[in-house]
């Protein structure tokens, strides 16, 4: 580290940046409470628990638990220093293992600043100090004055040179971090959001299966026992006709899809409320969340790769969504994989088109043709799920002989699926531009810059061979690991020739992102 720089913060604080610096004084709480999160529910369960046979008194375990995360937590706060360096941030932690880790402002991809309604009233936030690579961010301040947050984040971002360079205040400061937004999400279009996503299953399953880890086994068999006899006597004793039941079962099902749906929607307004996208020369900021607030940045020269996705819901409400894969995305965590990456959450066709133009201008977008996949390539698609079909035949046979009579229904569904899935698959390269098509009933498009490719693999298996086939699969730096980009079911001379095609252009250009 070279000599200490004392950057611009907001006027409020007095203290001297280059010298060693304390978080928020209550940063402490924050600490503890983070700690308790991760054993909330073994200590509510013990909490409730009765002593044993040896008079241990479990219940007092909780508040054992609770003092020490509070003197660990109190404890890290009185060892926790920063300090801002010429060219990086250097961080002082430990009482027994004393750390001292100095992070470049080089390495810095991104600032986030995060606030939950804790937070907020207290006028705090956490930073995140995340990298280009990695497992988890490079740092995690917990916490720091809201201006002190916002500050350091322009004073990355005006040491990569994105920013004029010094700040001023923290007026100036907040002027260069709200730009006029790019996109927002209006309350109709959250609203659509937690229908089309229906997150809401997610959620009622969670608290159904926390409600039972809390509610003793015996409570649950008894109530049963207790509620059903009589349940089932009133309604055997009216002798209702099959129609009733039939309507019980209707009104059943719709209420629960209804209480599906509006827990999504519930789940869409918390987290998307305020959504707001922004463009900042190189950058785009992202800020979004109606009780716990989120602000994440990314490079757009980090975007390796743009996938516009639309299903059956989506078609319903003409909706699309947009997001991208960055470098090292998949590894950074639940900030940046979560946030960021979900670009465009959901927005109507010519939406997302015009923001794909106005951020790739030289890709024709969307092109007027589509190079088609292999003459035979439904057959390839359709027959696997076929002979599945096929060994599933025995058992249908055992279980019900009439069931056998479906199969030919299944085949000719699976074979029609396939159809329409190789018509609506394609690709085509234009303008060093990589465009695939993929899906029928789940419809997905990606765009590739070819800058951003660094590896070629023509896969050909035993079966693409008899169907004179192949697929060619595409690597980036961001390409996340269970979903590789590829091009399935090429004719074996097309996929020569566009592995060529690509080859040559990646050579004479250099790898960026």
């Amino acid at each position: 580290m070279t000599e200490p720089v004392t950057p611009s913060l907001p006027d409020s604080d007095t203290a001297n940046p280059a010298q060693w610096q304390r978080l928020y004084p209550h940063s402490w709480l924050f600490m503890a409470l983070q700690y308790l999160k991760s054993v909330i529910f073994p200590l509510l369960l013990l909490a409730f628990a009765h002593d044993n046979d040896n008079g241990l008194p479990w219940h007092f375990v909780p508040l054992i638990v609770l003092l020490a995360t509070t003197a660990i937590a109190i404890g890290q706060y009185f060892t926790y220093r920063y300090r801002l360096m010429a060219d990086g941030i250097e961080i002082r932690s430990g009482l027994l293992q004393r750390n001292l880790r100095q992070i470049p402002y080089a390495r810095i991809h991104n600032v986030t600043v995060q606030q939950n309604l804790l937070h907020r009233l207290l006028g705090v936030a956490e930073a995140r100090l995340e990298s280009a690579s990695g497992t988890e961010a490079e740092a995690r301040m917990r916490v720091l004055r809201l201006e002190q947050a916002l500050a350091l984040e322009h004073l990355v971002r005006t040491r990569h040179g994105e920013l004029p360079y010094p700040a001023a205040s923290a007026k100036t400061t907040a002027a260069h971090a709200l730009p006029p937004p790019l996109f927002a999400m209006s309350a109709g279009e959250i609203i659509r959001h937690g229908f089309v996503h229906h997150q809401g299953v997610v959620l009622a399953a969670a608290a159904v299966s926390f409600v039972l880890q809390l509610i003793p086994d015996h409570w649950l068999e008894d109530g049963i026992r207790s509620i059903s006899p009589a349940l089932l006597g009133q309604l055997f004793a009216h002798s209702p006709p099959t129609g009733v039941y039939a309507l019980l079962f209707v009104i059943g099902s719709l209420f629960t899809i209804m209480t599906f749906m509006l827990l999504s929607v519930l789940f869409s307004l918390l987290r998307y409320h305020g959504f707001t996208l922004r463009e900042q020369g190189r950058r785009l900021t992202l800020e979004t969340g109606l009780f716990s607030r989120m602000r994440s940045s990314l490079p757009k020269r980090r975007i390796q790769s743009w996938q516009l996705r639309e299903g059956p819901l989506h078609r319903l409400f003409d909706r699309r969504s947009l997001s991208v894969a960055t470098a090292a995305g998949h590894t950074q965590g639940e900030t940046q994989t979560a946030l960021m990456n979900h670009l465009i959450p959901l927005a109507p066709p010519a939406t997302c088109d015009a923001l794909l133009r106005h951020w790739l201008p030289d890709c024709p977008w969307p092109p007027e043709h589509w190079q088609p996949l292999a003459r035979h390539a439904s057959w390839r698609i359709a027959l696997p799920n076929s002979l599945l079909l096929l060994a599933l035949l025995p058992l249908l046979y055992l279980a019900e002989p009439l069931l056998v009579l479906l199969l030919p229904a299944g085949l000719l569904l699976v074979v029609w699926l396939a159809r329409k899935s190789a018509a609506a698959s394609g690709w085509q390269l234009a303008a060093g531009h990589l465009l695939i098509r993929q899906g029928w009933w789940q419809r997905q498009w990606t765009l590739i810059e070819v800058d951003k490719l660094h590896s070629l693999t023509l896969k050909t298996s035993p079966l693409d061979r008899f169907f004179g086939m192949s697929t060619l699969m595409l690597d980036s730096i961001g390409t996340p690991p269970l979903r590789p980009l590829q091009i399935r079911y090429l004719p074996m001379q097309d996929a020569r020739d566009l592995r060529d095609a690509l080859a040559r252009s990646m050579a004479q250009s250099r790898l960026t992102g």
